[in-house]
């Protein structure tokens, strides 16, 4: 077997190899990028069921979309329980994880009327690390309903409490929150790590914040095959910045355990 060495090594010369390639005046990752834009395209208009969004586009549901045209699939969306035959519904997706478990789940920012909808699926899911990669406002615009309280401020959403116990500054240029949730007699902790500096439709100015960050994640919530907890990861849309994030530590996960080289996300895909 390869060392991991080899491995990062072998996945380094393999991104050299797509930065350095010009196809029509476009490196590998752009023609990649190109690859996933016409096959998700082609997914939205495929007869196959399983890449359906019918519970999104529910007339009583609509409203929990903060993007029309971003929704989850039929079969991998996030189920609530039903509460007095109230919906299951929220937009979020569990993302299968190098072992095909669901390791993750990918959601959108919290609107104003979905932040209750919000700490159901953490609570019901059991999360402990939730992963926000982008700002409550930007540009001008609600980009995620801020759904934390103030340091020791205490705050309810339906039968659920949260306490911020603390809020501390990383050095690496992400936020971290401590919270103390509690639904009944039982109290879970939960760790919150926000990245402000992730522009909307942009890229970080400093990669390995990025990387620190998802590092960060990785020494409070492991790894594990034998997991049954999803990390959750969201933006505003839950697609561009909370799809790179997962897409790194993806593949921080193959090369770790030595499976992969491979940097055709296509292939991957198949």
């Amino acid at each position: 077997m390869s060392s991991t060495q080899d491995v990062i090594d072998d996945f380094i010369n393999n991104a050299e190899k797509l930065y350095d390639q010009n196809i029509k005046g476009e490196d590998g990752f752009s023609v990649d990028f190109q690859k996933l834009k016409h096959l998700s395209a082609s997914l939205k208009i495929s007869s196959d069921s399983q890449y359906k969004s019918s519970a999104g586009e529910k007339p009583e549901n609509k409203k929990k979309n903060r993007y029309k045209d971003i929704l989850p699939f039929d079969t991998t969306r996030v189920k609530l329980s039903t509460i007095n035959n109230a919906s299951d519904y929220i937009n979020a997706s569990f993302i299968k994880g190098t072992d095909g478990k669901n390791s993750y789940i990918a959601s959108q920012g919290p609107l104003p009327h979905t932040v209750t909808d919000f700490w159901r699926m953490l609570w019901e899911y059991r999360i402990s690390t939730i992963v926000m990669v982008c700002r409550e406002i930007e540009l001008g615009k609600q980009k995620c309903e801020r759904y934390w309280p103030q340091e020791q401020e205490l705050k309810q959403y339906d039968d659920i409490l949260i306490i911020l116990t603390r809020e501390e500054n990383s050095e690496h240029g992400f936020v971290i929150r401590h919270l103390v949730v509690q639904r009944g007699q039982e109290k879970r902790k939960i760790s919150q790590i926000q990245y402000k500096a992730w522009p909307d439709h942009g890229v970080p100015r400093i990669r390995d914040e990025i990387l620190n960050m998802i590092k960060y994640a990785r020494d409070i919530q492991p790894y594990s095959m034998d997991s049954q907890v999803p990390l959750c990861i969201h933006c505003s849309a839950g697609c561009g910045r909370t799809g790179a994030v997962l897409a790194i530590d993806y593949f921080r996960n193959l090369l770790l355990h030595k499976v992969c080289t491979c940097v055709d996300v296509c292939l991957l895909y198949t």
